[in-house]
């Protein structure tokens, strides 16, 4: 009987050093932890980079503090771990817990131990403020006596640090192992747990811009790639519009009595939302701006499938392309007023030759969006061929046979005018000419694309852009 209980104490104690064994191989030690977190910080600086780019609300920051901030921000808790923080809060933590901590999924641990592990990371949030706050001091951007809350720039290097830092862990080949789970989709996260939908949509951005290098192998295949290319290619939209728009007049005999001079300036308005930032222009079409540009708004879904948004967004963008609209309508019908082809009280259905104006800019509007590539990486889908548009969703036979033709013969019309052949002439004018950088607010719009029409028009000498 002896020799039974012996032999049972021995094998339970062989199984208790096993799982003990088990558990210990399995836990990553502080060296691994550091090696990963060394990457995570610096993913976070490449995504920090890449969100500066693709947003203008966050302008005002400096690309090389917030890069040194990443760096610091992201390596806090392996800076306790390792135990070279010297903030006073650093000591009182207990490394080895934290060391556990980050290595499982907290949320299977008893419940008393789940309230422990939510202390223990309410103080690692505390150290990361404190840290934050002494970087900032450090850099002059925050007083000694002021809050990072109640600083205007303080509080954008916070949003970028936080969102890089969750997308990064959700994506991240090392984050199961290292949290214990699978992670939440970044914008999952901030919409359904933090209730804040603006770094939600730029999270989102940044996971779709993620696996589309992940897709083509590290390479980033965008044609587009910030607010400020995405309103080159709109100009770019407005010039080739305005082409094809011609084409539409030139061959039809529909079309007749337009006149091509009329429309030529008629064409050039189009869009003018998504390109004309002048004060004046947002506050006579009652365009609400605020800390961002149209194009800026708009760039957040650049590449996204529209289906693929929540609902609340989806119907945050309708409300947006209701505005504007609205308000390019209201640009068409003071522009038809003005050239006596309406009545002072008229509106834009009233008149047949308006409707014929309004109808050569509608095809050659479907017809420049089906058949330019950066359309479906615009809208993050295939688009439907101008003429199968007419068909199936219109049900216009008619404009589908215009645009068929037009199709068959767009690279020609448009030769020269692509967006990758334009842009670097943009790049050029702007650079040069009195209104400076695309971004300037003064710009005001149909200025500009008239210079450019004429100077792509005519092939003017490239020095009268210099």
């Amino acid at each position: 009987m002896k020799k039974i209980f012996k032999l049972r104490l021995i094998l339970l104690v062989y199984i208790i050093c096993s799982v003990n064994s088990f558990t210990t191989a399995k836990e990553p030690s502080v060296g691994s932890l550091a090696s990963a977190y060394e990457v995570h910080a610096t993913n976070m600086v490449k995504l920090g980079d890449a969100l500066l780019k693709m947003s203008d609300l966050f302008k005002e920051l400096n690309p090389s503090i917030l890069q040194e901030f990443l760096l610091q921000y992201g390596k806090v808790k392996i800076d306790v771990l390792q135990k070279s923080c010297d903030l006073d809060l650093a000591k009182t933590i207990d490394c080895d817990r934290l060391h556990h901590y980050l290595t499982v999924d907290t949320t299977g641990l008893p419940e008393a131990e789940q309230e422990r592990a939510k202390e223990l990371f309410k103080q690692i949030s505390e150290l990361e403020r404190l840290s934050a706050r002494r970087f900032f001091i450090g850099k002059q951007i925050l007083g000694q006596d002021e809050r990072l809350k109640d600083n205007f720039l303080t509080k954008k290097y916070l949003q970028v640090a936080r969102i890089v830092q969750v997308v990064e862990r959700a994506h991240s080949a090392d984050s199961q192992s290292m949290y214990g789970r699978a992670m939440l989709p970044a914008h999952h996260y901030f919409e359904s747990v933090l209730n804040d939908s603006q770094s939600a949509k730029l999270a989102l951005k940044l996971e779709t811009e993620l696996k589309l290098l992940k897709a083509n192998g590290g390479r980033s295949t965008r044609l587009v790639r910030t607010p400020v290319e995405y309103r080159l290619y709109n100009f770019t939209h407005i010039l080739r519009t305005t082409k094809v728009g011609l084409a539409v007049r030139d061959r039809f005999d529909q079309f007749d009595n337009v006149d091509p001079k009329i429309l030529e300036e008629f064409l050039l308005l189009h869009d003018q939302t998504k390109i004309n930032q002048s004060p004046e222009f947002s506050t006579r079409y009652e365009l609400a701006t605020g800390d961002e540009s149209i194009s800026s708004k708009l760039f957040q879904n650049y590449g996204i499938d529209f289906s693929a948004i929540p609902p609340a967004w989806q119907n945050e963008t309708k409300k947006l392309v209701s505005e504007l609209n609205a308000a390019d309508k209201a640009v068409a019908l003071s522009f038809f007023r003005k050239k006596g082809l309406l009545a002072p009280t008229a509106d834009l259905e009233s008149s047949p030759v308006v409707q014929k104006y309004l109808l050569i800019e509608q095809i050659a509007d479907l017809v420049d969006r089906g058949e330019s590539p950066i359309t479906a990486e615009e809208f993050g889908r295939p688009m439907l061929p101008a003429h199968t548009f007419f068909i199936k969703v219109l049900k216009n036979q008619e404009s589908a046979a215009v645009a068929m033709v037009l199709e068959h013969d767009y690279e020609r019309i448009i030769r020269g005018w692509s967006y990758t052949q334009q842009v670097p002439l943009l790049r050029q004018w702007f650079r040069s000419s009195k209104l400076g950088h695309i971004n300037d607010k003064r710009y005001a719009g149909l200025e500009c694309v008239r210079l450019m029409m004429q100077i792509f028009s005519h092939d003017l000498p490239r020095a009268s852009m210099l």
